[in-house]
């Protein structure tokens, strides 16, 4: 259980870096389209790390209150690309997609273990549908291009009911 229980201090770090990293791209974008789906994003992946850390507690065991070395170097990179980028908001999507890419392998991987505990197994599998779709989403995103004049973004992805 002890291999288990680290594999998921990894997912708690590795959201905490989600939830920084998301952060740090909201300051690289202009687009009120991106900065809306990065806010939210960044919303969902604290609400992520907070239920691992709750559910790991009432297995009495301490979760991490940090993320990772490479998250932060993560962030470092995402400001050099940006900056160096004539395509600002394209790079700042394709940090994002190699960090939610990074975090769903995580989650992949933890499944693959047949003596996950129940709950922990519920949350992970909830958690990874999630990033399955986020993922869909930065595809589309970076595909699209310009966000704000995607009438097509604008109506299936941010307003799927009008």
């Amino acid at each position: 259980m002890e291999v288990i229980f680290k594999k998921v201090d990894t997912i708690i770090e590795k959201n905490h870096d989600a939830v920084e990293g998301y952060k740090h791209a909201l300051n690289h974008v202009t687009s009120p389209t991106l900065k809306k789906v990065f806010s939210e994003r960044q919303e969902q992946r604290e609400k992520f790390h907070d239920e691992l850390v709750e559910v790991m507690q009432a297995h009495n065991y301490s979760a991490p209150d940090h993320g990772t070395k490479e998250g932060a170097m993560h962030r470092i990179f995402l400001d050099v690309k940006s900056t160096l980028s004539s395509e600002q908001q394209q790079a700042v999507i394709e940090e994002c997609q190699r960090g939610e890419k990074d975090l769903l392998e995580e989650y992949e991987d933890l499944l693959s273990h047949n003596d996950l505990p129940t709950d922990v197994r519920e949350f992970v599998t909830k958690h990874k549908k999630a990033l399955e779709k986020t993922m869909e989403e930065l595809e589309h995103l970076h595909e699209i291009g310009d966000v704000e004049h995607s009438e097509v973004y604008q109506t299936q992805i941010l307003n799927p009911g009008s």
